[in-house]
This record gives structure tokens, sequence and C-alpha cells, in this order.
């Protein structure tokens, strides 16, 4: 049998752009035609596969531009949900928030993206206001989403899934309320008794989110808008339906570095892994290929060593007031941004904030400017020997953000290691990061800047590219299965991958 399942994954720390690759594995389904019989509905259907996102909640999002030009950023459905002959999953390792997936889905519709079919798994954990103000309170490094918490509670055997919210009369609901509510209470008063003059209204507003009775009204509430999609037989019949060949592309959420499995205290609350979803969902094989995505000059929001950084990600305004502090505006071209680099040279706040208006990188969900750095091979040499180093499937690194890039430096600098006390660093440990980021230095490396610009499906390269791309393979082993030279979906070279 020809298994067919490929995990897409960001390496770096989120926002990679990992939604250009899935469009680029889920065409080559389109492309083929190949049609199987999907059991999972009332009746049979015909489709071309499954997209599944394993893992991740409302704390990230990605952004799709309908055909009127509308932008609508996703949070936790799969990318392919705008492409026909899909079965798009949220998996059972992902969270959602209820309000915000419907209002989610809603968005899509109104601007005729949401064409695949849509099912959500049983077991996949809601969120609930208490989490969101249990985050809040606490002053967390996030984006405030109560991600954290219901993965906590989940955890503790607490938590509330789908499965609650469509067949509330099946489940003793009132038992598990009221243990959620008795959990809750008891971790806010924790808190509380820590803080000094917290306000009566919050305590008592608290009391409030986290009565049975107010739970109950809000799990209710969606019961039958989410009743037609949540589907039990996803439990049985899609680990059945990949041993018999059918596509099944898996795309995390987040980053693999930022995943609780390395233990990262800045990261994510979920498990980011290529294997992931089959362990969530009781598949019984690995896949049979890994794509692997970055960017050259990767991004990182939030709390957590960054080493290389241009400039300091926490100090920089959003996008808007970064046009203003160079008396810019939104009209302003890329030609514009690289004439402020001409005349702060060798700037390295100008170079970050230069970097984040070429790319636009400013968080789709929370607004918030990324910090931008060179690419670290520590961190992919890493990956060979976590992730890639594997006799049972192909592996495959893919760099976005190639393009303009050499108009705003004459030589691309890379992390080649670091050297802490005496000590020479070629591989990345995310402990030894965050404890010890002010006793490392970086080594770096650069390579001449290419000249002219890069158009997808360019069959030659320029020799300088060739020569970086080539020096990335050798460092870290790893196939580069193609580069993004744009925005668009669309806009990619392929190197070592096979576009077929």
């Amino acid at each position: 049998m020809n298994y067919n399942v490929k995990s897409v994954l960001g390496v770096s720390w989120g926002d990679e752009g990992k939604g250009k690759v899935i469009n680029a594995l889920s065409s080559n389904i389109i492309n083929k035609g190949v049609e199987y019989v999907c059991n999972m509905f009332d009746t049979e259907i015909k489709i071309l596969g499954y997209s599944i996102r394993s893992n991740g909640g409302p704390n990230g999002g990605h952004a799709l531009v309908a055909e009127n030009g509308v932008k609508v950023t996703g949070h936790v459905l799969p990318s392919t949900i705008t492409k026909k002959g899909f079965v798009n999953i949220v998996g059972a390792g992902c969270v959602v928030d209820l309000a915000g997936l419907k209002k989610e889905i809603d968005e899509f519709k109104e601007n005729n993206l949401f064409i695949g079919k849509l099912i959500i798994d049983p077991r996949v954990n809601i969120i609930i206001e208490a989490y969101r103000a249990l985050d809040g309170f606490r002053g967390k490094f996030s984006t405030g989403s109560g991600i954290a918490d219901v993965y906590g509670h989940a955890a503790k055997r607490d938590g509330l899934c789908m499965a609650d919210v469509v067949e509330s009369d099946k489940r003793k609901l009132d038992l598990k309320l009221s243990k959620l509510s008795k959990s809750l209470r008891a971790e806010f008063d924790g808190i509380v008794k820590e803080r000094d003059n917290v306000k009566q209204d919050v305590i008592l507003n608290f009391e409030k989110i986290t009565d049975v009775e107010f739970l109950k009204e809000h799990i209710s509430k969606y019961n039958k808008i989410f009743g037609e999609l949540v589907n039990f037989k996803i439990c049985t019949e899609l680990p059945k339906d990949v041993l018999r060949g059918v596509p099944l592309l898996n795309e995390t959420s987040q980053s693999y570095f930022l995943s609780l499995s390395q233990n990262n205290q800045n990261g994510t609350s979920s498990i980011v892994d290529p294997n992931w979803v089959f362990i969530s969902q009781g598949i019984p094989i690995v896949p049979q290929e890994i794509h692997m995505i970055t960017k050259l000059f990767p991004s990182r929001v939030g709390n957590g060593a960054f080493i290389g950084e241009f400039g300091d990600r926490d100090l920089a305004p959003n996008r808007c007031g970064t046009l203003e502090k160079y008396k810019l505006d939104f009209d302003s071209t890329e030609n514009d941004f690289l004439e402020v680099v001409k005349q702060n040279p060798n700037d390295r706040e100008v170079l970050g904030d230069v970097l984040r208006l070429v790319y636009n990188e400013f968080g789709e969900t929370t607004g918030r400017a990324r910090g931008k750095a060179p690419l670290d091979l520590t961190y992919l040499r890493t990956l060979y020997t976590n992730i890639a180093a594997s006799p049972v499937n192909k592996s495959y690194l893919w760099i976005n953000q190639v393009d303009v890039a050499n108009e705003i430096f004459d030589k691309i600098p890379f992390i080649e290691s670091y050297e802490f006390e005496d000590e020479t660093i070629e591989e990345y440990l995310t402990i030894r990061a965050n404890c010890d980021n002010e006793k490392m230095s970086a080594n770096i490396v650069e390579f001449d800047s290419w000249k002219g610009d890069l158009v997808p499906n360019q069959s030659e390269l320029p020799e300088e590219l060739n020569e970086m791309i080539n020096y990335i393979k050798y460092q870290t082993k790893l196939s580069v299965g193609g580069i993004g030279v744009g925005r668009k979906d669309l806009d990619l070279i392929y190197i070592d991958y096979k576009n077929n």
C-alpha cells in the first residue's frame, strides 16, 4: 500500500508561512484528481483527501485573501477550507473558543472562502471565559486567549470538550461543570491570596463566569450551531482511510521550538511535532513526507531568547507607528523602505523596522511587532537530528521571504554557531538558550547578495543564491524543497522537491 501522509510544521518561532507549502501540496493532490469514498457523513461522498490542524487554537493567525481582495484571518480552520474536494478537520489536539470559531466560519462563508467540508473532532477542548480571565489576571506573556489554561485543565481532567457541547444530555454535564467550577475558583482564590488589593468587582465577576448555570448556558447556546460539525466517526474512520491510501495533510500551528514538548517556558501550550497528529488521532503510521518551514530572517513575538535580533521587538511600534516613525504612509513602497536603510546603514534597529515593513511582520491576531533575526543554522542542524534523520520519510526544508533581502543587505548574515563559556555550540537547546541568553554570543557567517529579482518557477538561480542554499544544505544535511519569493501562495521556486 502506498500511504500518502504529509506533515507541515514551522521550525523557527512561528509565522513562517506554512500556508504557502500547504497550498503547494494540496494543489498537487487536486491536480492528480484521484477520488476516494468517504464514509464519515450520513451518505457516502467522493473526496480528494483530508487536511487536519493537529494542535493550537485562536492565539495564532494566518491571513487568506478572497477573490474580491478582502483579507480574512484564519485561526483554527485548516488552510484548505478554501479548496473543493478536501475534508478539513479541527483535530483532537486543538482547542477552540466557541464564539470565535463561529465568527471565523461566518467570515469565511461571507467572503466565499468556505468551500471544502469541515468536521470537528469531539475530543477538541473548548475555551471558556474563565480561562481568558485567569490568563489576563496572571499577566502571562501570551495573547490572553486562555490557551495555557484550557490545556492545563484538560490535563487535570476537569476541562470541557466539543462532545460536551453537542451531547450534553449523555455526558453527566452537571457533574463535570460542578467539578470545573470548584477547580477554577480554587485556582483563582490561590492567586488572589498572593495579591494585594484585588478589586471586589474582579472577584464578583469571576464568581459569575464560573457559576454552574452560567457555564451550562454558555455550552447549550452552541449545541445546534456545532451539532452537525462535530463528527464522532473521525475517531475510527480517519485511521482506516489513511491506511487505505487516502491523502492526509497535517498542518501544525505555532512552531517546533515553541512546543510544550521542548519545555520552552516562553512557548506555546500545545505539542508541535510532525508525529503528534498520529498520536492524538490514533493513526498507526508515520508521515511519508515532512515539510519544515522557516524564513530567511525568522521572526518571533512575546518573551523569549532571540539571539542576533535586529533591534528590540518589545520596543518596536506596530505597523502604523513604524510608518509614522520614518514619516512614511500606507502607500509607501518597498523602495521607500529600502531608502530608509540607505540613510541609516548598519543601524540594527532600523534594519529590524524595515524588515518588519517589507515582510509585514506584525501579528495577524495581536498586531504586535515581530522580532527579526538572521537564520540560525544551529536549530536547523538540530532539526535534522530530531526530525529529518529518518529512514521512513523524506524531509524538506522550505525557506520563505528570500525576495528583497538582497536589496536590504549587501551580505546576507547567518548564525553559524554560538560561543558559551569557551565552548562552541553547533546545535540548539531551548532550555540553555532561554537561561543563558546574555552569556551567549553568535558566530556570524555572511554570503554575497545576488543581483536582480526572483520570480516564481524561475529555472535558474543567481550564482550567489545557489552558493548560499548549498551552504545551508551542507551545514544542516537538509534537502531544500524550495524558496518563497513573494507574498502570494503561488510565489515559490522549487529546488529539491518535485512539484507533481
